[in-house]
């Protein structure tokens, strides 16, 4: 079996072959490494969000039955020019770098990886929550100029910002990123509230029947929908 791992400057090519060989053995890689972060993705032919790099796929791709990539641009060229590849596995959270129509037609499966990044966006989330109620970049700017917060106004009641325990937090959302977020806030001691009228069954937090109550419940609303 030929493999080919077409990653970038972020997914590394590298993991992606240890990942292969840790699944299924050895087996034939060939690595190709995409622009992506250092260059910017767009669209390519047909497809969304890809890196402009049809020649560089179609020339890696000779001969390889599996393609695993997170940028690499999967269009109808590239399929027509690799006729023995069967599988497209895209390490991300959805195949919008390939043409999933073309593939369909010449019997080439694709996988994705739905909530790939959920742990990384949720951390991200309550961390931007916490630098802003903190005031976290406001702190940091004194002891960046003068090295102490000596005579900082940070320390007075208008300039400390707030807690997360006991703040009231509402989600819009409670999928793979939503409920990873509610889960934090909830260690946290927030008083987490959930609007998702797609989610049943428990939740971490109270659940609220419509967007409007949210609303007017939360201090702090994170949104989590697409």
């Amino acid at each position: 079996m030929r493999v080919v791992a077409a990653g970038d400057h972020f997914v590394l090519p590298s993991l992606i072959t240890r990942a292969v060989e840790h699944e299924v053995g050895r087996a034939e890689v060939r690595e190709l490494r995409l622009g992506w972060p250092l260059e910017p993705f767009g669209p390519v032919a047909e497809v969304q969000e890809a890196s402009d790099a049809e020649d560089e796929m179609i020339e890696a791709l000779s001969g390889a039955q599996v393609l695993v990539t997170q940028m690499g641009p999967v269009t109808e060229r590239v399929l027509a020019a690799c006729p023995d590849l069967k599988l497209v596995v895209v390490c991300r959270g959805g195949p919008v770098n390939v043409n999933l129509d073309a593939a369909k037609r010449r019997d080439v499966r694709v996988c994705f990886a739905p909530g790939r990044n959920a742990a990384a966006t949720a951390e991200f989330t309550v961390a931007m929550m916490l630098a802003a109620l903190r005031r976290i970049p406001q702190a940091h700017d004194p002891l960046a100029r003068q090295g102490s917060w000596e005579g900082a106004t940070y320390y007075t009641y208008e300039q400390s910002g707030l807690e997360l325990e006991d703040l009231s937090v509402g989600l819009v959302g409670y999928g793979a990123v939503g409920s990873r977020v509610a889960r934090v806030l909830c260690a946290f001691g927030a008083r987490v509230m959930v609007y998702d009228p797609y989610v049943h069954g428990e939740i971490h937090g109270l659940r609220v029947t419509s967007l409007d109550e949210l609303l007017r419940r939360s201090q702090v609303i994170t949104l989590h929908a697409r």
